[in-house]
């Protein structure tokens, strides 16, 4: 089930009466949750009637049905306040990273189904939860004897067929030091989606290309200079001494933007 929680008309009642409706055994998705509350509780979305504590009433109901699992998305969990994701009412704590080797094949395969293979060219590497970067570097070095492998294979057998390790090696040469996330792994596969295997294969520096294009538009927002408060200007027949002694009031107008994340 989906609850949009930043809806205008969605009322502590409201809440309420929908996780009431909600079957038993049922999953609850609340996505963005600190698009309504800031840390200190204050409301973010002002024309919406949902208190803080309406929205815990809600999480912690007694009268919710058995096996009703609720899960919170957000993006800045520092935001958060601390008795929204205290221990008793959220439970398990689960972090999108950067996207992991096993994830790279496993990827590859959802989309091109027909390379498939056994266990034979899976990739052993340390834990990248007890220690990612050692996890980093064992998959590269495992990736560059690989390509040197198939790189021996083609030159004797001639040309290697494609395989989800191999896709994994190849992307993992290309990005060198950089970290691709899910997201980015599957644009790339939505728009290779007429290639061939091989084509998607032989194309993985596009995926750095983006990265690294991605990085240089936020570098250069970042350097952007800001906008100072420019003085009126003065006509050329009209001395400087001569403006404003009119009476007339002067107003500056400050225009706030925020630039969408």
């Amino acid at each position: 089930c989906y609850l949009s929680p930043t809806h205008p008309e969605l009322s502590d009642d409201s809440l309420k009466a929908a996780i009431e409706r909600v079957p038993e055994n049922a999953i609850v998705v609340l996505e963005d949750v600190d698009a309504l509350f800031g840390k200190n509780r204050e409301k973010k979305v002002h024309q919406s009637p949902l208190t803080f504590s309406g929205l815990l009433n809600a999480l912690d109901g007694v009268g919710n049905h058995e096996g009703l699992i609720f899960v919170l998305t957000t993006n800045f969990k520092d935001q958060l306040d601390s008795a929204l994701i205290r221990d008793g009412r959220v439970d398990m704590r689960v972090r999108f990273d950067y996207c992991t080797p096993g994830q790279m094949e496993k990827m590859f395969e959802n989309f091109y189904p027909q390379c498939k293979r056994g266990s034979d060219d899976d990739i052993h590497v340390t834990d990248a939860a007890s220690d990612p970067e050692i996890a980093a570097l064992e998959a590269k070095l495992t990736a560059l004897k690989k390509a040197k492998a198939e790189k021996a294979e083609q030159e004797s057998d001639g040309k290697p067929q494609p395989s989800a390790a191999a896709f994994r090696d190849a992307l993992l040469l290309s990005l060198g030091e950089r970290q691709v996330s899910t997201a980015q792994l599957q644009h790339f596969f939505v728009t290779h989606r007429k290639c061939t295997a091989e084509e998607a294969i032989a194309d993985v520096g596009a995926i750095a290309a983006v990265i690294d294009e991605r990085a240089k538009e936020e570098e250069s927002k970042d350097s952007k200079p800001k906008d100072s408060t420019s003085e009126p200007a003065v006509p050329k027949d009209q001395p400087s001494s001569e403006v404003n002694k009119s009476g007339g009031k002067t107003i500056h107008v400050h225009v706030h933007t925020a630039e969408a994340k």
